[in-house]
């Protein structure tokens, strides 16, 4: 077998997960799929609720978490993911407070 360095591999743009990755376990090399790879990626996921509301989510992977606008309020995403809501209406007594952390 012939000896190639790792950068002068052709790059794997758009991987179908079947794919396999070599590793090394305890100074072992073991190979791993890429579906593999990423299983669980979340774990079991994140709760989402509201203050007063008493019907709380959990968000796993392959889920979607939708933001919906309403009465005074927009929401927009913009191509880099982030999420912007923004109030137009009443300028007091209005707070939005949101973490996500992946």
């Amino acid at each position: 077998m012939a000896t190639t360095k790792v950068s002068a591999l052709t790059a794997k743009t758009s991987p179908s997960g079947s794919e396999e990755l070599l590793i090394n376990d305890a100074g072992t090399s073991k190979k791993i799929t890429i579906a593999n790879a990423f299983t669980d990626a979340m774990g079991s996921g994140f709760t989402v609720s509201a203050t007063t509301d008493s019907n709380a989510t959990t968000i796993t992977q392959g889920d979607d978490l939708m933001f919906t606008a309403g009465t005074g309020i927009t929401c927009e995403t913009t191509a880099d993911g982030t999420v912007t809501i923004t109030n137009t209406g009443a300028t007091t007594g209005f707070v939005i407070a949101m973490a996500i952390a992946l």
